[in-house]
């Protein structure tokens, strides 16, 4: 995906006016103006967890996409675990004038060259034949679906995400500082955690609506602390991230030594190529509480 079009998408509660004042900042200086910002404190990483595993070719894989060629997988929000995340009630629009204006202006832009006199007739048999509704979910998805979805977590410690995306506690977590790769992470969106599922109304939605479905979930998801970069076009391509601001590597609790000889392997790899460091921690057990301790490995 070009890179420029990620860029024209529309961060959240960033405008591009903010963003372009932070690229001129130095490291030290953006570090300092993200921990004082009275707009929103941002915290210093982002996080990822990954199932890495050493008898896995395409775990193994997927971390080289990561640690060798400095890219990240946009997945479509079709292939999600959760079949409500991104769907939506999609309400039915009572305004037949609204409805036809919608549809006339879709088949001028994408349907099939009608003249005019058979255009109106097909707008007709569609606002009259009772399928309307099933059309607009459909045309509502394939939109959802085109758009790229990079997911991140706010915390490196929570025991659920570990089992659940690190392969109980046997795999890794990425760690990326936001400050070192401003034009990425900045866009990260947190997601709304709720009981409700979003609305939306094809005939009048605006691109906010878009981006309210794509960052809700039920609530019973609230302990992932989410955050998601959404690109238009994205899905199922990559997006290419600064080196450096991959900062370090959590090991799993239960991570195997084949495992972790496995990771050093492509860490050589990353190093031959003239590739920025990456420090190296490891998650404990508490002995005294249900927790994860993280220290340098």
């Amino acid at each position: 995906m070009p890179v420029e079009d990620f860029y024209k998408f529309p961060p959240g509660l960033q405008s591009d006016k903010l963003i372009g004042e932070m690229q001129g900042m130095k490291y030290l200086e953006l570090r300092n103006f993200m921990w004082k910002s009275q707009e929103k404190r941002y915290k210093r990483f982002n996080y990822r967890y990954f199932p890495f595993l050493s008898t896995n070719p395409s775990s193994i894989t997927r971390a080289r996409d990561v640690l060798i060629h400095n890219k990240f997988w946009l997945a479509s929000p079709s292939s999600f675990n959760d079949p409500f995340d991104c769907t939506a009630n999609i309400l039915e629009e009572k305004n037949v004038h609204i409805k036809k204006t919608k549809i006339t202006n879709l088949f001028r832009e994408i349907g099939p060259k009608l003249n005019w006199k058979k255009r109106n007739i097909a707008i007709t048999e569609m606002l009259s034949n009772g399928k309307l509704h099933s059309s607009v979910k459909t045309t509502i998805e394939s939109i959802l679906y085109k758009l790229g979805v990079l997911c991140f977590a706010a915390d490196s410690k929570n025991l659920l995400m570990w089992s659940h995306y690190a392969n109980n506690h046997t795999g890794i977590c990425f760690q990326f500082e936001i400050a070192r790769d401003i034009n990425i992470y900045i866009r990260s969106l947190s997601v709304n955690y709720t009981t409700k599922l979003p609305k939306i109304n094809f005939f009048t939605f605006v691109k906010e609506d878009l981006m309210n479905i794509l960052t809700s979930k039920h609530e019973g998801w609230k302990y992932e602390n989410e955050l998601r970069i959404i690109a238009p076009d994205g899905a199922n391509k990559y997006l290419k991230f600064n080196a450096d601001s991959l900062t370090g590597i959590i090991l799993g609790c239960k991570i195997s030594d084949e495992t972790v000889a496995s990771l050093m392997e492509i860490l050589r790899e990353r190093y031959s190529l003239g590739l920025p460091k990456i420090k190296l921690y490891r998650a404990h057990q508490s002995k005294i509480e249900y927790k994860l301790n993280v220290y340098k490995n």
